[in-house]
């Protein structure tokens, strides 16, 4: 996406994953997004990828991120922090919006009202409406991920967007691997 095409309260949303890129790709782009007053989405997506790229994810995260999302694993590589709810409170001063998913038990969320950045985060606990038994958990956190921002984008409330984060996650782990056939498709786009 070109930068001259940014507009105010547009989302760029990237991953951890892209710190394997050359040239600091990754502070460049949320430093761009900022600057044209859009709204930087990040997601952590490895445990692995958060503990050898700490220092730089913080630094992000300081900086530049309106919407983290994460798992209690690469939030409590981050933060050093074991707790979720502690964990997703820490994150929360520097984010707008944080969600820290916690498998079964749903997640934690962290966030302020759109329209007051002065306002100060509220921490909750929104649980699963229906937990499932899992069968493959490949592509979990990016079907949530996707579901939550869906409705974040839209501007419903975060409740709401858990649960459609939830639905699509929860959906992807009923099968192995991430293919999903078009009468679950077909459900999902009517929930929530």
């Amino acid at each position: 996406m070109p930068a001259d095409t940014l507009r105010t309260g547009d989302l760029v949303y990237a991953d951890a994953y892209t710190l394997l890129c050359p040239e600091n790709l990754t502070e460049r782009l949320m430093a761009t997004v900022a600057s044209k007053g859009g709204v930087v989405g990040f997601n952590l997506c490895s445990q692995f990828v958060v503990e050898a790229h700490k220092e730089r994810i913080q630094a992000c995260v300081r900086s530049h991120v309106d919407l983290l999302v994460c798992n209690e694993e690469e939030a409590a590589a981050l933060t050093g922090v074991k707790a979720a709810e502690a964990a997703c409170a820490l994150l929360g001063e520097s984010c707008h919006t944080v969600v820290v998913t916690v498998g079964e038990k749903g997640c934690w969320v962290s966030s302020r009202r759109r329209d007051d950045d002065a306002a100060e985060n509220v921490v909750m606990h929104v649980a699963c409406d229906d937990p499932v038994v899992a069968v493959d958990t490949t592509g979990a956190g990016d079907f949530f991920a996707a579901g939550f921002v869906h409705g974040w984008l839209r501007g419903w409330a975060v409740e709401r967007c858990v649960r459609k984060g939830n639905a699509l996650g929860g959906a992807v782990v009923r099968v192995v691997g991430t293919a999903l056939d078009e009468s679950t498709w077909q459900s999902l786009r009517g929930d929530c």
